[in-house]
């Protein structure tokens, strides 16, 4: 969001902040789609009940409830042009009160791709194994609720040039290898209490344990990470005025990195323990003004932070709305997990000792004008957003042979204007079209522009039914314009070392779903115009040399993808 890096935006999983370090790495890359019912965004300063995170943004995927359904089964598979193949199985059983949902889902590597003929794989081959169980308790008529959740993951993932056969040491062997495997567990906890009409007691509880063992070409990184989050919340209205939620959180995060070359080996211990406290009021001030206030308090490392968030909703008319917005945040560094996308290169990594907390400011303002002709619902909405990062942390590429990871002394400035039009109502079509200007600046950079964050998204979407919508095609276009990369120049003093020069490039995507009964059935192709950076590695055919870097990606690294699948349900949830 705001074109800045991903981790300045909270991930949350059904409300709770269960990604951080390690586990925010892969993101939502570790939750099944088959799972997911809605995914919300909100943009700029978020609410501080689910913590000090979210500095431009968050984003909450909320998982689809079955508490209402009949035994259901459903069915998912999957397969594309590459080999890569994924299946899910969704089993929701109901007894009494309680409701049972289990879910497993498989990814199958795909063949190996090198269209470009530079000794490397095209794409990483991913073998993915995902269990999720939930167990649902009581209903709306019931005091007391819970959910409580387990899941497990199994990721393997192997890259590098395509001689690399997993289970070898490739550097003894002159091949770069790139191998990722890890195991993730975790286990939540959600309850609530009905303490009278106008009040409620919420807990969340969750743990997780992440062990990684990897290996980028020459170097080695394992890592455990433990984390631990805990609230208590109460919510009371005392009118449509003011409803005011309260409590008390903890934090627990502790990771041991072993960073290890044939040179060098890096203990880097991370433990945050860090108790806040919050408070955050909203309601309406009239039917037209609607207000969110929140501030909460944590203390980290014997600092205490405090972060003040604020939004006002301004209802003009039925047809006009404003929104202005404005808050703090911070985040804690766990260097490796944050930044381990840099370690698949032969340069030497430098990562500061005890990296100092990222502070963020930001504000924002929306403008939306909705109106119907004819039935249908247009709708437009304007965004002027405007974030500063002190003490950012940025990997920087500048210096010959070595990556260096510290605390930049200047901050950085992100300014976002967004344009968004929406057309829905229409019984055979529906489509959105957003328009992003975005500046990202830092002056410690050469030009003061951030490397890897383009100036400029364009992306189409829409939905074509057919009247009795047995039939749907979608299509998604993205047009991504003005990127920059670090001088390469500065990597090495030959000349000869290139990838290929930024450029702006469309993508566009597109699924065609037929309807039955119980089953669905689609195709479609990602990257129909087949574009993709054909040269995205420096120096490939010397990788152990202290210029071979891999980081310079800026677009997709292949082609048109091909794909087939099929969904099929038993007993379907009545809506």
């Amino acid at each position: 969001m705001l074109g800045l890096s991903g981790v300045y935006t909270q991930l949350l999983f059904d409300g709770i902040p269960t990604m951080i370090g390690y586990n925010y790495t892969y993101g939502l890359n570790n939750v099944s789609g088959a799972l997911i019912d809605k995914i919300f965004v909100s943009k700029g300063a978020a609410s501080i009940l689910q913590g000090f995170e979210g500095m431009v943004g968050q984003i909450n995927v909320i998982p689809k409830n079955y508490a209402t359904a009949p035994t259901h089964w459903y069915f998912n598979g999957y397969a594309n042009n590459f080999g890569e193949s994924q299946f899910n199985v969704v089993h929701n059983d109901k007894y009494k009160n309680f409701t049972f949902t289990n879910t497993l889902h498989l990814i199958i590597p795909s063949k190996i791709q090198d269209a470009n003929s530079d000794g490397f794989r095209d794409n990483p081959q991913r073998q993915y194994i995902y269990f999720y169980q939930q167990t649902s308790f009581g209903n709306p008529s019931h005091k007391f609720q819970g959910m409580y959740t387990a899941r497990f993951l199994s990721n393997k993932l192997i890259n590098g040039q395509v001689d690399y056969k997993s289970g070898y040491n490739p550097s003894e062997q002159g091949i770069f290898g790139v191998k990722i495997k890890f195991i993730q567990p975790e286990l939540s906890v959600k309850q609530s209490y009905q303490l009278s009409e106008n009040s409620q007691l919420f807990s969340n509880l969750h743990y997780s344990y992440h062990d990684q063992n990897s290996l980028y070409g020459a170097k080695n990184l394992n890592a455990v990470q433990k984390y631990f989050y805990g609230t208590l919340e109460s919510r009371h209205t005392f009118s449509e005025q003011i409803k005011l939620n309260s409590g008390f959180t903890y934090r627990d995060i502790n990771v041991a990195e072993n960073y290890f070359t044939r040179d060098t080996n890096i203990n880097k211990p991370t433990v945050f323990h860090i108790p806040g406290v919050f408070a955050e009021i909203s309601g309406t001030l009239s039917q037209k003004i609607q207000y969110i206030l929140g501030s909460r308090i944590d203390v980290v490392k014997d600092q205490t932070n405090w972060v003040n968030r604020g939004l006002v909703r301004w209802l003009i008319n039925d047809f006009h709305q404003m929104r202005f917005w404005a808050g703090q945040g911070y985040r804690v560094p766990i260097p490796m997990a944050d930044h381990s996308y840099i370690l698949a290169n032969s340069k030497a990594l430098t990562i500061t000792d005890n990296l100092g907390i990222e502070k963020s400011i930001n504000i924002g303002l929306n403008y939306a004008i909705k109106w119907y002709s004819n039935n249908y619902s247009h709708t437009i909405s304007t965004d002027l957003e405007y974030a500063k990062i002190s003490s950012p942390i940025i990997p920087d590429y500048e210096n010959y042979g070595k990556v260096v990871v510290k605390n930049l002394s200047t901050p950085s400035f992100a300014k976002t204007l967004q344009f968004d039009y929406s057309f829905s109502g229409h019984k055979n079509f529906d489509t959105k079209v957003g328009i992003v200007f975005q500046s990202n600046k830092n002056e410690h950079f050469s030009d003061g522009r951030i490397p890897f964050f383009p100036l400029t998204r364009i992306n189409f979407s829409s939905s074509v039914y057919t009247k009795n919508r047995k039939w749907q095609l979608d299509n998604q276009v993205k047009f991504i314009g003005g990127n920059v990369l670090p001088p390469i120049s500065t990597q090495g003093d030959n000349t000869s070392l290139h990838v290929d020069p930024v450029s702006d490039y469309l993508l566009w995507d597109a699924t065609l779903t037929y309807r039955m009964k119980l089953l669905e059935l689609y195709v479609g192709c990602e990257n129909i115009t087949g574009f993709k950076q054909a040269n995205m590695l420096v120096n490939p055919k010397d990788p152990f040399s202290n210029t071979f870097d891999s980081a310079y990606l800026w677009g997709p690294t292949f082609g048109q993808e091909i794909f087939v699948g099929f969904r099929l349900s038993i007993n379907p949830i009545k809506r």
